[in-house]
């Protein structure tokens, strides 16, 4: 058995995300690992916890191999060649082709592809990052919106030319495939300039090395988007309200060791969101109490820090966490 205490305090949704991000690439290794918070720290650390007493070389091999397996889909464009902002991923594509229905149905079905590619390769760690990404809204060009079809946590999201592969999948990744057990655990580096969190998922001035920004992208695949036609997609474990007008995620905090399978249906329970949405205390008394009969007897509250932005910019971030008993 081993235990390690997750560099990040438990207030930081990028925490959360690193730490079921080192659980899906273990998993793909074939090692199991499970989730739990710290008990004894106000800051409530993630914790995650090996059933094989597994070095860091191993760790940081998992790690390389979640990267290599993803190059090719983080890579490719819709227009080889390009370069600069001119750049369109396949992985996002969203905003791609606004202004152009016909090319939609193309876009869908290269990123479709990606998907069977993935799948026949067995790279369950990028067929997480493709769920939790979501995929390009197709639904005409009176509701075409960026924003339909991604995740609730895409706060880096702006136009074609400022979006979450640019911005982080690409330089995560490549900082990825190169990890050094050495370099596993550090939130500075040792050599060279200080690396910022550019996800979102930890306030703003936050020294993350990419390579954990890395492994917080793969932690999206718990929280994989369920696409609805009619209004924006849908993420696990988030919220919105309209009065007082707020949206956020609400993460469990764990007590005891918890399995990569039974963090993916916490994520997915109900409960989750009617406790942080206060429009009905009755409700929120019943999720409350389910939530303990599982074993969960907290949660943590992160709440969506919108920047003022111009045009189709909806970029964000998320505020520290606020720890609530139940």
């Amino acid at each position: 058995m081993r235990a390690i205490e997750i560099p990040y305090s438990g207030e930081l949704l990028l925490g959360h995300l690193v730490a079921y991000g080192l659980v899906i690439a273990l998993d793909d290794a074939g090692v199991p690992a499970f989730v739990r918070h710290s008990a004894e720290s106000l800051s409530f650390e993630p914790i995650v916890e090996l059933a094989d007493d597994i070095d860091d070389e191993a760790i940081a091999a998992a790690v390389r191999s979640t990267a290599s397996v993803a190059e090719s889909a983080v890579e490719t464009d819709l227009v080889p060649g390009k370069s600069g902002n001119d750049r369109r991923s396949v992985i996002w594509a969203r905003g791609s082709y606004a202004n152009d229905t016909s090319q939609a149905g193309t876009v869908v079905l290269r990123r479709a592809e990606l998907v069977e590619r993935a799948s026949a390769t067995d790279g369950r760690a990028l067929l997480g990052v493709l769920a939790g990404l979501g995929s390009p809204a197709s639904w005409g060009p009176d509701t075409l919106k960026p924003p339909h079809g991604s995740t609730a946590l895409d706060g880096v999201l702006g136009n074609h030319t400022s979006d979450i592969v640019r911005g982080v999948l690409r330089p995560a990744r490549a900082a990825a495939s190169a990890l050094e057990a050495a370099e596993l655990w550090a939130t500075a580096p040792t050599k060279g300039p200080a690396q910022l969190d550019k996800t979102g998922w930890a306030p703003a001035g936050t020294q993350a090395p990419l390579a954990h920004q890395w492994l917080a992208v793969l932690g999206l695949g718990v929280l994989p988007v369920a696409h609805r036609p009619t209004r924006r997609s849908a993420t696990p474990a988030s919220w919105s309200t309209r009065e007082p007008r707020a949206s956020g995620l609400t993460l469990p905090l764990f007590s005891r060791a918890t399995s990569l399978a039974r963090i993916r249906v916490s994520l997915g329970l109900r409960a989750l969101t009617s406790v942080a949405v206060q429009a009905d205390a009755g409700a929120a008394l019943v999720a409350s109490a389910e939530l303990r009969a599982l074993g969960i007897p907290e949660v943590v509250m992160f709440e969506r820090l919108d920047a003022r932005g111009q045009g189709s910019s909806v970029a964000f971030s998320f505020r520290r966490g606020r720890r609530v008993e139940l």
